[in-house]
């Protein structure tokens, strides 16, 4: 259903940009940052992560597109990592734009990234997914996503 393309330096640009507003704003709304230094934290975390971009050393960026037209469906950002003593995939970021949500891209998109992680001999995928994202959590969990550590609050 999907294929997932190498990002460009050009797709970079505005995904980065749409990235780090993105970032900036879930970890507000989750009360994890000032809406005031929200955008400066996120800039400082993916920089670090990604000093170099696309071509960033051990991290993979792809344009999810569709097989049917080859047109693009969405985002993810993955990277290998050492976790435990496994060779892992780490998923930074997966977006489905919103005209194509809720038509299986996402399970695709999933689906291809499996397959990309088994070629290079990966034994695990992981994900942090806030908690107030009920969608994207029913999907990790139908697609045999675990949790393995949940944060919980209460506010007074």
């Amino acid at each position: 259903m999907v294929t997932l393309s190498a990002m460009t330096v050009a797709e970079f640009k505005p995904y980065i940009h749409m990235l780090l507003e993105s970032y900036a704003a879930d970890h507000v709304a989750a009360g994890n940052w000032d809406k005031g230094e929200a955008l400066s934290k996120a800039t400082e975390q993916t920089n670090k992560l990604m000093p170099e971009g696309v071509a960033t050393s051990g991290h993979s960026l792809f344009i999810v597109e569709s097989n049917t037209n080859s047109e693009r469906v969405g985002v993810l950002w993955v990277a290998e990592q050492n976790r435990g003593g496994k060779k892992s995939l780490w998923i930074y970021d997966v977006e489905i734009d919103e005209p194509f949500r809720q038509q299986g891209y996402g399970s695709a998109a999933f689906v291809a990234l499996e397959k990309f992680a088994k070629e290079r001999g990966v034994e695990e995928i992981s994900l942090h997914v806030f908690g107030s994202n009920a969608a994207a959590r029913a999907m990790y969990t139908k697609l045999g996503f675990g949790e393995v550590d949940v944060v919980m609050s209460k506010s007074l």
